[in-house]
């Protein structure tokens, strides 16, 4: 609403309704005494009551009305001109009363407009990409999970999403749904029930990691899409292998699937008892080398001789390197069936296929000491006396076979200090202790030649 300022003499028009004129002494103030330069419009409970209902539209004017409705509001307009008559003298401001109605639509008008600022300002534009499918969406959600539930999208149980449902939301973020097809898969070879999320036959290759390979397809062309219902597919992918069989080794390249479809495909044919790696049956995805061996068997039916197995009894008295041989035993026989393996034409393997026992083998008993060596008390150098008796070798015989082994012992005096069988049979260590019980007994005399190096 517009007001005319200024002194005048003719009709003023306000809302259409015609204003008689005033005095100039009226116009320095208004109904109510206020100065003629502003006019005070005070509210009254009942008039913020309006302004309410008027801003209902807007969920943030109610509060505001409220957050008003013990106070006062002010307003202060100017007063539009209008043309005076061209015998008037020059107008002056003139003052008027705004409207209630109207204070309560300009409220109502600037809440609402600060409440969408608000909403629009906590958008996040958000790039979404279902099955393919992309689309650009605005949402407050703050989680991918929220924003499924605002865009009405529902994932299947085998679908997939990236990023996941816990991920935060950014201006920016994009969503990649990939929705899961059922497929029953033969792939060189091998089947099996698998879900998938590729939407078509070339883009399963890249997630199969065979992108780049040459394939043969059965059931679908490599442009074709996979429908959601599902579909089956089967695919041998191009092999480029090593082939070794009957002495050669080749270079070749295949569709095959499986060994058995390699070995039609180049004519070979497999024995009874040939091998080949891997087996028949097994998928040749990802295998670089075939190979046949040849197998031939043969069956014989032998004698043989059973050796006689070792019993042994111990003796507490004895030092552990004492041994002897107390019954010689006898070896037995019996006649095998052995069948011989040949592997590419060298023997491999020898298995006894059955045995009868013709002589049962009678044990060899041995005798053995169970007495641990006790350390060296006298501290001489018997290595030294050993090189000089007999150049260190524990099984030396004198040209007359009177003296042997490292100390060239005589028979007779080997017994006499406790040893059995012959000296040259023994072992070094059981030679040195007999030898320390001899220089115990007699001394280095015993060696008149050699019995100073003891010393050295």
């Amino acid at each position: 609403m517009w007001f005319q300022s200024g002194p005048r003499t003719g009709p003023r028009h306000t809302d259409d309704a015609a204003v008689p004129p005033r005095s100039a002494p009226d116009l320095d103030s208004d109904q109510d005494g206020a100065p003629a330069s502003t006019t005070t419009a005070t509210l009254s409970r009942q008039h913020l009551t309006e302004a309410t209902i008027a801003a209902s539209t807007a969920s943030t004017v109610t509060s505001t009305a409220d957050a008003l409705s013990d106070a006062s509001v002010t307003a202060t307009l100017s007063l539009p001109p209008s043309d005076p008559p061209t015998d008037t003298p020059p107008p002056t401001r003139r003052y008027g009363r705004l409207p209630v109605p109207l204070i309560a639509r300009i409220l109502a008008l600037v809440v609402l407009l600060g409440g969408v600022g608000a909403y629009l300002g906590g958008l996040s534009t958000v790039r979404i990409v279902d099955d393919g499918v992309a689309r650009t969406f605005r949402t407050h959600a703050d989680t991918v999970a929220g924003l499924l539930r605002h865009a009405g999208i529902t994932l299947s149980r085998h679908d997939t999403i990236q990023p996941a449902l816990t991920e935060p939301i950014e201006d920016g973020t994009q969503v990649t749904i990939g929705r899961a097809r059922p497929l029953r898969l033969t792939l060189d070879g091998v089947t099996e029930q698998r879900w998938v999320t590729a939407r078509t036959i070339a883009e399963l290759l890249e997630q199969l990691g065979i992108g780049g390979v040459r394939v043969q397809l059965s059931g679908g062309e490599i442009d074709q899409e996979i429908p959601r219902t599902g579909m089956t597919l089967t695919i041998r992918t191009e092999k480029r292998l090593t082939l070794v069989a009957d002495g050669n080794r080749s270079e070749i390249t295949t569709f095959a699937a499986t060994t058995a479809e390699l070995l039609q495909e180049q004519g070979l044919e497999l024995g009874e008892h040939d091998e080949v790696t891997p087996p028949v049956e097994e998928s040749l995805y990802q295998v670089s080398t075939v190979t046949i061996v040849r197998v031939r068997l043969e069956t014989r039916t032998e004698t043989v001789v059973v050796e006689a197995p070792e019993e042994i009894r111990h003796n507490d008295e004895w030092m552990l390197d004492q041994r002897m041989v107390i019954e010689e035993g006898q070896d037995g026989e019996s006649e095998q069936v052995i069948e011989y393996v040949y592997r590419d034409g060298e023997l491999a393997e020898r298995r006894v296929v059955s045995e009868r026992v013709i002589r049962e083998a009678r044990p060899r008993i041995i005798q053995q000491g169970t007495q641990e060596y006790p350390p060296d008390p006298t501290g001489l150098n018997w290595e030294a006396l050993a090189e000089c008796e007999s150049g260190g070798n524990p099984t030396a015989v004198s040209p007359g076979g009177t003296y042997h082994g490292l100390y060239q012992f005589s028979v007779e005096t080997w017994r006499r200090v406790g040893g059995i069988g012959l000296p040259s049979q023994a072992t070094p260590r059981e030679q040195t202790y007999r030898a320390i019980l001899l220089y115990q007994r007699a001394g280095a005399g015993q060696w008149p030649v050699c019995g100073s190096r003891l010393f050295t």
